[in-house]
């Protein structure tokens, strides 16, 4: 995920990967 908030280089994206990665985690 940093790699992919480097290259994206938002916060506003790399929050919402985080949000979307720890959803998933929670979910599965």
């Amino acid at each position: 995920v940093q790699v992919i908030c480097a290259h994206l280089n938002e916060a506003k994206a790399c929050g919402l990967l985080a949000r979307v990665c720890r959803a998933a985690r929670s979910g599965v």
